[in-house]
């Protein structure tokens, strides 16, 4: 359980033990990796990791249902979701804006 009371989520990200003889040829890798850490955005309520775990396993869900690719898995899913709100009573552009600034919020960046 999380400090919220949440179920704690699986890791998004393994990392994989690197045998010794080949961790110099795989020094680059982790750099890569480090890099790809540090441009994270801030998180400003410590929650940023369990969100991207959630929409993770949505996005899993819809391409389990769908076979869809990942290459085109996210652009899929929003373009779905586009369909929805054409037959429910949902604003998709009012969403993707409130989105945006829930986004902000959570990483102290200015709204969109």
């Amino acid at each position: 359980m999380t400090l919220n009371g949440a179920a704690e989520m699986p890791p998004l990200f393994f990392i994989t033990p690197i045998p010794s003889a080949s961790r110099e040829a795989a020094a680059p890798r982790a750099s890569e990796v480090w890099r790809f850490a540090m441009s994270l955005p801030p998180d400003i309520d410590g929650m940023n990791k369990e969100r991207a775990q959630w929409a993770k396993v949505a996005l899993d869900a819809f391409q389990l249902h769908t076979g869809v690719d990942d290459e085109d898995a996210l652009a899929d899913l929003l373009g779905d979701l586009m369909h929805l709100s054409d037959r429910e009573p949902f604003d998709f552009e009012a969403a993707l804006d409130r989105a945006r600034d829930h986004y902000a919020a959570e990483t102290g960046s200015a709204p969109y």
